[in-house]
């Protein structure tokens, strides 16, 4: 299901008309499984026969970060999309990369750790959307907070974006987490 141009374009103007602030989304490291399961970007995954998690074998999902044709891709997605907005925000996702480490990108995690993998590859897109579009990059912080050492070394003009999935998530260590950090969250 997608929203055909003619019809997102009245609702950005009737966001705008209404003080609303449509700010785009766009995955471009987990959640990638519809992208992954075409023919033409199999090699783009970071485990080409999928996972195992929650006690089943999944399809695979993320993108080998590792891969420089991963980031062209998602750079042709925002390239696709982000011209369109108008708003000053892009929520570039980048949440449950379950396989990182776990396939392609295995030794180089090894090496340098998950976190600092995924910083270097979060961080060259940002860097694209901040100059290429203008916006302010914004991120799902579920890796991050497996890593709190590593929230520092986010560029600072990113808004980090906290999320749970139950009532007794602990919304209020990660939000002083993120202040001592000096860390825009939400």
């Amino acid at each position: 299901n997608y929203l055909p141009f003619e019809d997102y374009m009245i609702l950005q103007e009737y966001c705008e008309n209404n003080f609303i602030d449509l700010v785009p989304n766009q995955n471009g490291c987990g959640h990638m499984a519809a992208w992954l399961e075409l023919p033409k970007y199999k090699e783009l995954a970071e485990c080409e026969d999928g996972f195992f998690i929650w006690g089943a074998h999944r399809p695979t999902s993320t993108l080998d970060v590792t891969n420089p044709k991963s980031a062209e891709l998602v750079k042709k997605m925002y390239d696709d999309m982000l011209p369109y907005f108008n708003s000053k925000y892009f929520n570039m996702n980048f949440d449950e990369p379950f396989e990182i480490g776990h396939g392609k990108s295995k030794e180089m995690v090894e090496q340098y750790g998950e976190a600092a993998v995924f910083i270097k590859y979060f961080k060259e897109l940002s860097y694209y959307v901040k100059t290429k579009y203008k916006k302010i990059p914004m991120l799902w912080g579920d890796v991050l907070l497996k890593h709190p050492d590593a929230i520092s070394d986010l560029p600072k003009d990113v808004v980090f974006i906290d999320w749970g999935y139950n009532h007794r998530y602990d919304f209020e260590s990660h939000a002083k987490l993120l202040f001592e950090k000096q860390v825009d969250f939400m």
